[in-house]
C-alpha cells in the first residue's frame, strides 16, 4: 500500500495512483477502491466549478425577489445539495457499494443537468418554478410580518 509510505492518495500523482490500482485490481479491497476514488475525483472536481457557475448563472438572470438573502440562500441551498450528493457517492465509492466514477460524478450529473434545465428556461424568457417558489415565500414572509 503505497499510503503506507507516508503519501496520501490526494497528494499521488496520476502515475502513482494509477500503478495503486493496479497492484490491487485484483483484491478490489479498501486501498482499490480509495485510489479508483481519488483518480476519479482528480477529473470531476474540476467541473463542479462549472456546473455550478452555470445554475448561479441561470438563477441570477431569473431570479425577481428583491431581497439579497434569497439569493445567498438559494446559493447555499445548491451547494448544499452538491455537498450532499457528493458525500453520499464518495463514501459508497470508496467502501465498493458504487462504481468509483459514477460516486465522483454523481453530483456533477445532478447539477449539471439542473443548471442547463434552468439555463435553457432562462434563455426560452419562461419563469422557473424555483422563481415562483421564492416569490411566494418572499410574500408569505412580507404578509406574516403586517400582521405581526
Amino acid at each position: 500500500d503505497r499510503a503506507d509510505k507516508g503519501r496520501n492518495r490526494r497528494e499521488m500523482s496520476l502515475k502513482e495512483l494509477r500503478d495503486t490500482i493496479e497492484l490491487t485490481a485484483d483484491l478490489k479491497n479498501r486501498t482499490y477502491y480509495r485510489a479508483m476514488t481519488a483518480l476519479a475525483d482528480r477529473f470531476s472536481m474540476p467541473f463542479s466549478c462549472l456546473f455550478i457557475g452555470i445554475l448561479a448563472f441561470a438563477l441570477g438572470a431569473q431570479l425577481q425577489v428583491n431581497r439579497k438573502s434569497f439569493g445567498a440562500l438559494l446559493g447555499f441551498t445548491a451547494f448544499l445539495l452538491y455537498y450532499i450528493l457528493y458525500s453520499m457517492g464518495h463514501s459508497m465509492a470508496k467502501k465498493g457499494q458504487m462504481d468509483p466514477w459514477l460516486g465522483s460524478w454523481l453530483p456533477n450529473i445532478v447539477i449539471g443537468v439542473l443548471a442547463v434545465y434552468f439555463l435553457v428556461q432562462v434563455a426560452l424568457e419562461k419563469e422557473l418554478w424555483i422563481n415562483k417558489m421564492l416569490l411566494k415565500l418572499n410574500n408569505y414572509i412580507v404578509s406574516f410580518g403586517k400582521q405581526v
